[in-house]
């Protein structure tokens, strides 16, 4: 006959192992979402890359309407309006980006709150408040960029404490480290950044060699930052390669 004790320990093997199961399952399936909204996004840098921002745009809704508290979909709508307006050397979706931006940043919220946030998660954050960040930056909101970066970069260095090997999270820090110390050089009153522009180009050169979803990002971004530096070989170079797979852009 069993003994209570011995039942005692019996019921909390089973309670153990029931919790473990329950948890690798759980991490079983966050992995699967993971990858089909890694698998959408980087379908919708195609379309973008294309200049089919309607299909971009209804690919990234259709991104929010399934997983609402992912930043990824309102990442990718801000997108889809800021490549358009990059395009035209305007703001004329602002006020969309903006709409889009209030929304991402109640999913970023969300996914700060969770006690274990995927690394996945965590670079669709960083890459929301980067975008929002260059946005100000590019309408001269000096302040208010510098703060977006740095939440971006804080973002960026935590997925890397995570996981050192994880190559797009350096697409975001390399962004930083550039544009910050571009911005830095044309404003006087910032003369305390240092220069890192080489460090942050060796860093989206990487992305752009090994990453994921930034990949052709960080391929895009590379030719205006090589013309940036003058660097006008190098510029036309990455162009043409980029003009061969997607010649309508």
């Amino acid at each position: 006959m069993i003994s209570c004790k011995r039942l005692f320990f019996l019921c909390i093997l089973l309670l153990s192992s029931s919790f473990a199961w329950a948890v690798d399952n759980r991490e079983l399936n966050e992995d699967h979402v993971q990858e089909k909204i890694i698998e959408n996004l980087i379908s919708g840098e195609n379309l973008i890359l294309s200049r089919e921002y309607r299909a971009a745009l209804k690919l990234f809704k259709q991104l929010q309407a399934q997983h609402p508290n992912s930043p990824a979909g309102y990442f990718g709508e801000m997108a889809v309006y800021e490549a358009q307006m990059l395009e035209r050397e305007d703001f004329s979706l602002e006020t969309k980006f903006l709409d889009a931006a209030k929304r991402g940043n109640k999913a970023v919220s969300y996914v700060l709150q969770r006690y274990q946030p995927n690394k996945w998660e965590l670079m669709f954050v960083g890459s929301l408040k980067g975008l929002e960040g260059f946005i100000k930056a590019r309408k001269r909101q000096w302040l208010r960029a510098y703060f977006l970066g740095a939440e971006s970069r804080q973002t960026f260095n935590r997925i890397r404490q995570m996981d050192s090997k994880f190559t797009d999270a350096d697409f975001g820090l390399g962004m930083y480290l550039y544009w910050r110390s571009v911005f830095a050089k044309k404003l006087n009153w910032l003369p305390f950044i240092s220069d890192k522009r080489s460090e942050g180009i060796a860093l989206i050169e990487k992305v752009a060699k090994h990453g994921r979803v930034a990949q052709r990002v960080a391929t895009v971004n590379l030719a205006i930052i090589y013309l940036e530096e003058g660097r006008h070989k190098d510029a036309k170079k990455v162009a043409t390669a980029l003009v061969k797979e997607f010649p309508n852009n």
